[in-house]
């Protein structure tokens, strides 16, 4: 998932978006429900690892170059605590677990929640790639946690190559959102996204967070 961070000349033209099967909201906000249970809805992805503790949401988090790694990048995530997802490798290929991702003092570890995505009003497009934009990816990335409800992830970055599909999250008005999309897409933005297969995979995620009472 690491590769060279190059400049980013050209924009991609905001016609060539494909629009994910889940619309430009990844699904209804609910509220929170108690508990953190099994998660049944998962198991047909059963890669997938249910953690309970304290991480970082790195979802459309904005992210610059690191300046002692290139092709790295150090992205500003949201520091949470409570149920998340896990994937079993991180960025780099090395295996995780849940136990592996617990808080160690200020370090913490980049998951996913759902349910923050939604509480915090993103919306989700699926963008092709021309090769000439980056895309980052924080999964299980370690980051430190700066105690004032962020944190600073050290992920991968790479080259959006040409057909490839990438899944941005987008956050604020509806007019933000539309600029954020032009500046990511014309290299003037960087942020933590993921690949366009995650779409049906965090649509079970959902179901695993409200109807399995999977929550924060």
């Amino acid at each position: 998932m690491i590769g060279k961070s190059n400049n980013i000349p050209n924009p991609l033209s905001i016609k060539s978006l494909v629009i994910g099967p889940v619309g430009n909201r990844i699904f209804k906000y609910k509220p929170p429900l108690i508990g953190c249970q099994s998660c049944s809805g998962l198991r047909q992805y059963p890669f997938l690892q249910m953690c309970k503790g304290t991480f970082a949401l790195c979802a459309g988090a904005i992210c610059t170059p690191s300046l002692n790694s290139p092709g790295n990048y150090i992205c500003k995530c949201i520091t949470l605590n409570g149920c998340n997802v896990a994937t079993p490798v991180d960025y780099n290929g090395k295996k995780i677990n849940c136990q592996s991702l617990q808080s160690q003092g200020n370090v913490v570890y980049s998951t996913y929640s759902s349910y923050n995505i939604l509480k915090r009003n993103f919306s989700s497009v699926v963008v092709s790639g021309n090769g000439n934009w980056t895309t980052v990816g924080c999964m299980g990335a370690k980051c430190i946690n700066n105690g004032d409800g962020t944190s600073n992830c050290f992920c991968g970055g790479q080259i959006a190559k040409p057909g490839e599909k990438i899944l941005l999250w987008l956050q604020g008005t509806p007019e933000e959102k539309q600029q954020q999309l032009k500046n990511i897409v014309s290299g003037q933005m960087v942020t933590s996204n993921a690949s366009a297969g995650w779409v049906p995979i965090q649509s079970s995620i959902k179901d695993c967070f409200y109807n399995d009472r999977l929550t924060k």
